[in-house]
């Protein structure tokens, strides 16, 4: 990692701003992404990122080449992810499912890219009160201002031990403040039940604003939420702080309204490391008598709007739902963490491979997980930690334990060196890292959304205060590139078309499953069917297009074409319990009752769900194995009641 070091005199024209327009950009987009009738939300800002990703690393080359020279400052949390990356990029190769690992890989170089852009060449004036481009002499100026800052901060700390904090980071964080205006007031028409949009989940009951799951906007309202309190405690301005102060409210009644349970122990985690860790620790006696009756108003706020929900009931019910052993959630999330764990047992040192846990957990799972009646398939172990073991081992484990504990590290050594806002600062970006990862040890907010997004983000804010405040244990050296400065411009162009393509292909293939699936759910198959073969020209790993295809097919009595759409399906994913029922099925329609029989007992060991207990008895009966069907009937009555939701018809004769 390197950030940009200009000659003796310079006169290009910088691109750090456009970079940061860039960054701005997508912060500010990011959450106001809503669904459409051909793309799914999470597609949208998945190709947002990827986009945005591409155009600041092209603008950072255009200015490592315009000065031809890289001045690297590399810290040890840099290296941590550094590290972190190469790992996952190593065992990405050497995984199973390439189609899985390397989607995987792009992903995280994606998000790490994010983290770099923050942490050297992006809104760096917000963050370290340096010029990145420029000349030497300029940033002799720079560090001279610094410095003279720095002395002025000291002769008035006992006035404000938080002065300046909005000129180190007012920019970064008011941008993400203000891209949280547009989805808490969405959110609070999905609340009303006004929302004129169709989701999965029922918005007026769990509202999710435009992030597509309730579990997703929340985790983005742990982040958020801590540093909506911060910038109120520091802005000076009367009107202003009080707009702050109700946009926090706001915040707050939409993080209850998503009735997730998970975000809100991780948005009480965030406010105590972010505001009472370092207020304990370190006695920040200036800090309370200034800013505490602020804090108390604040305070006040959230618990006036905690009570306020609550009174509308139900609230107290969810939150003691979270440590009943029988609720249904949490009995899937426990089944979920035992089959991520046995998968990490199996791989301790090397995991399965970045991406493949998905593929891997079908056969960990246990037909008690089916039995809950929430879902048929299981992708992720909800819990992040669990996941990285899982898949990249006990290094990448403890290469990511490294990374948040030097993250933490920062924070104290920026407190312990000034004791003013860039240390409570780096507290809050610590606060809301934590907060963030506990709502992902029982949710998929990082993984399987953009929330990953924010997480590297707010690390790449903490990097820039280690470049700032931690100079011990920071490495520079600068690097001349004058005679391969072409080479790197013509390689980096030729990376970033290659990386357009691999961000718009699956964006557009998943458009067409988006039309495919609109036709499948009314029933008409075959207009379904081309939407499908397009999104699979796009994407041949598209495993969703290649399942619904697979059910046009057999609807439609193509049965040769169908079987070879599951046949790549179980090629793919081998350990799915309904590629192996509706194989069943389908050899039974074929009249090849040995093969049905075989794919219908390998579904009901893999999942044990009533009807596919009840189509086994049934061909057992055609096979004469009277006994085998009557054991299977019994298994599948048996299953049936002890599904919360019954299934009870599909075992009825």
């Amino acid at each position: 990692m390197g950030e940009v070091a200009g000659t003796k005199v310079s006169t290009h024209r910088s691109k750090v701003p456009a970079i940061r327009f860039v960054l701005y950009s997508l912060l500010l987009l990011l959450p106001s992404v809503f669904s459409t009738f051909t793309a799914d939300p999470t597609d949208i800002k998945i190709l947002l990122v990827s986009l945005s990703v591409i155009a600041v690393i092209v603008l950072a080359t255009v200015e490592i080449c315009s000065t031809q020279r890289i001045l690297i400052r590399c810290t040890a949390l840099d290296l941590a992810v550094l590290s972190f990356l190469a790992w996952n990029v190593i065992m990405g190769l050497a995984a199973r499912y390439h189609w899985a690992s390397m989607a995987e890989v792009l992903r995280l170089m994606s998000y790490i890219s994010i983290y770099a852009a923050v942490s050297y060449l992006g809104p760096v004036n917000d963050l370290q009160g340096e010029r990145m481009a420029g000349s030497q002499s300029a940033d002799k100026d720079a560090q001279h201002k610094a410095t003279s800052r720095k002395s002025e901060k000291s002769r008035t700390s006992a006035q404000s031990c938080l002065d300046g904090g909005e000129k180190k980071f007012g920019g970064t964080f008011v941008t993400l403040i203000v891209s949280s205006v547009l989805p808490c007031l969405y959110a609070a028409v999905q609340r009303t039940g006004l929302d004129p949009l169709h989701w999965a989940y029922p918005s007026n009951e769990r509202v999710l604003a435009t992030f597509g799951n309730p579990t997703y906007f929340a985790a983005y309202l742990v982040l958020i939420i801590p540093l909506t309190f911060l910038v109120f405690l520091t802005c000076r301005c009367v009107i202003i702080g009080g707009l702050y102060l109700l946009l926090m409210a706001l915040q707050h009644a939409c993080l209850l309204w998503t009735w997730s349970r998970g975000p809100w122990l991780g948005l009480i985690i965030g406010l105590f490391v972010g505001f009472a860790v370092p207020i304990l620790v370190y006695r920040r006696e200036a800090f309370l008598k200034k800013y505490g009756a602020k804090m108390a108003i604040g305070l006040g706020v959230l618990a006036l709007v905690t009570f306020l929900v609550s009174a509308k009931g139900g609230l107290v019910e969810r939150a003691a739902s979270a440590v009943r052993v029988d609720d249904p959630s949490n009995i899937q999330r426990a089944l979920q963490w035992k089959a991520g764990w046995a998968v990490f047992k199996e791989h301790p040192v090397t995991g399965v491979g970045p991406g493949n846990l998905r593929v891997h957990m079908a056969e960990k799972l246990t037909p008690a997980f089916f039995r809950t009646g929430i879902a048929t398939a299981s992708e992720h172990a909800h819990n992040e930690f669990i996941e990285i073991g899982a898949e990249t081992g006990v290094v990448g484990l403890a290469l990511f334990v490294i990374i948040l504990g030097l993250s933490l590290y920062a924070a104290a050594r920026v407190s312990l060196r000034d004791g003013q806002i860039p240390g409570f600062t780096t507290w809050v970006l610590v606060g809301g890292v934590l907060g963030f990862l506990f709502c992902n040890m029982v949710g998929v907010a990082m993984r399987y959304s953009t929330g990953a997004v924010y997480f590297w983000l707010f690390v790449g804010m903490i990097g820039a205060t280690c470049r700032d405040s931690c100079s011990c244990w920071t490495a520079k050296k600068q690097v001349s590139i004058r005679r391969i400065s072409r080479f790197v411009v013509f390689a980096i162009v030729l990376l970033s078309v290659l990386a357009v393509g691999s961000a718009l292909c699956p964006f557009i293939s998943s458009i067409y499953q988006r039309q495919g699936d609109i036709f499948f759910a009314q029933g008409e198959m075959e207009k379904a069917e081309a939407p499908y073969l397009k999104s699979l020209r796009f994407s041949p790993n598209n495993v969703s297009s290649m399942y619904n295809l697979a059910i046009v097919y057999t609807a439609t009595d193509r049965y040769a074409e169908a079987f070879e759409m599951y046949e790549r399906l179980g090629r793919l994913w081998p350990d799915i319990g309904r590629i192996h029922f509706n194989l069943g099925t389908l050899y039974a329609a074929e009249g090849d009752f040995e093969r049905a029989r075989a794919e219908l007992e390998r579904a009901a060991a893999i999942d044990g769900l009533p009807d596919t207990w009840a189509h086994l008895a049934r061909i057992l009966m055609v096979l004469g194995d009277r006994r085998g069907a009557e054991e299977a009937a019994r298994n599948a009555r048996k299953s049936a009641k002890q599904m919360p939701h019954g299934l009870q018809d599909a075992v009825r004769r």
